[in-house]
């Protein structure tokens, strides 16, 4: 356990900053927005709780916080004994000065700054702390662990998963910018009446492909996903929506290679004919050059990661997607899978065995093939 020492400057080893930085937490949250008001030159106060673990101190001095800030702090609001200090850019150092006399296992110290502008949202809080010292001309550093945005090695989806130590917006002077802010969180009961016009589509002639094609040719059934004979087989270049599908669906997964074959219960996804960069580009300038009354439809194209293309989108040239529909049938849930090959019309019986065997085809308008 480090000791508290106010007089003389403390000398923090690498094992010591780590025990410290894996052991004390740090909260940041907004006290209130609209100083003096909602517009120019109006400011926040935020405020910085720093607490100590249960177990470990938190010395006097001999160590600093570097943190990224986006708003600019013009000062504190308090009697804390700290420095908050701009660095450069949106990096800040926050500093025990000498009058702080360190933290107990269990205490906290609470350091209020007014900042440029507003914060409204969890997001505007930034991730991985460093918590340094320097030692015989040595920078030492560690992150501190309460402030990492990292869980079980990966970045959470949800912002209150990946910031879990920014404040929450929960009171009106959080997430209103200033008085005039006429922005206010929707309630359940908000949510209900705005949605109460709300209607059922009918699913069963609903078109699940935009632009409308010229024809869709789909089979009618239920699918058990959970009978472990499905799995997702998919280019490299779509791994990313082949994991998304995989997991949703809680099925395998199986990247495509020379001796992949097709069976029945594959949802297989491809890229099939993706233009160069060259066809991009007189693709490009062709639609500028078109009326703006021009009737045909724009077609967006995949890139080589897949985005605009695949599973979610239309490839040019053609290739296959895979639509999930949930829908309710005499009182019962089900899911229904539809399994639709894209492709130019004239290749469209070609690709529609090479892909699922003739099981199913679209056919669609010239447009389509990316050149």
């Amino acid at each position: 356990m480090l000791g508290m020492v106010a007089s003389v400057k403390a000398q923090i080893s690498q094992e010591d900053l780590d025990s410290v930085a894996s052991t004390m937490s740090v909260y940041y949250g907004v006290v209130t927005n609209g100083f003096p008001g909602f517009g120019p030159g109006s400011t926040f106060e935020g405020n910085i709780v720093l607490s100590a673990g249960l177990d470990q101190s938190i010395p006097a001095n001999g160590w600093d916080i570097y943190f990224s800030n986006i708003r600019n702090v013009r000062g504190l609001t308090n009697d804390a004994p700290f420095n908050l200090t701009h660095i450069q850019g949106d990096i800040f150092k926050l500093s025990p000065t000498d009058r702080f006399a360190g933290l107990s296992p269990g205490e906290s110290v609470e350091i209020r700054y007014q900042g440029d502008a507003w914060m409204v949202a969890i997001t505007d809080g930034m991730p991985n702390w460093s918590l340094t010292s320097t030692v015989q001309g040595e920078l030492l550093t560690s992150t501190i662990a309460s402030t990492s945005n990292r869980v079980n090695g990966s970045v959470p989806v949800y912002p209150q998963d990946e910031l879990p130590f920014v404040g929450n917006f929960d009171v009106p002077e959080k997430w209103k910018r200033g008085s005039d802010d006429l922005y206010d969180p929707y309630t359940a009961e908000v949510l209900y009446q705005r949605n109460a016009d709300l209607y059922l589509l009918d699913l069963e002639n609903e078109n699940p492909v935009i632009p409308t094609p010229n024809e869709v040719v789909m089979g009618v059934g239920v699918v058990d996903f959970n009978d472990g004979e499905w799995s997702v087989v998919f280019d490299e270049a779509l791994e990313k929506q082949a994991t998304f599908l995989a997991s949703t669906l809680r099925i395998r997964m199986e990247a495509v290679t020379a001796s992949t074959t097709a069976t029945t219960d594959d949802l297989r996804a491809t890229l099939d004919n993706l233009p160069t960069t060259e066809d991009l580009l007189a693709a490009t300038t062709e639609r500028k050059l078109q009326s703006p009354n021009d009737p045909d439809p724009e077609v967006g194209v995949g890139d080589g990661e897949g985005r605009g293309g695949g599973i979610g989108g239309v490839p040019p040239g053609g290739g296959c997607q895979h639509r999930v529909r949930r829908t309710h049938c005499n009182g019962q849930r089900r899911r229904v899978l539809r399994r639709t090959v894209i492709a130019p019309a004239e290749t469209r019986d070609s690709r529609a065995q090479h892909c699922y065997h003739g099981q199913s085809a679209l056919r669609i308008p010239r447009v389509f093939d990316g050149r």
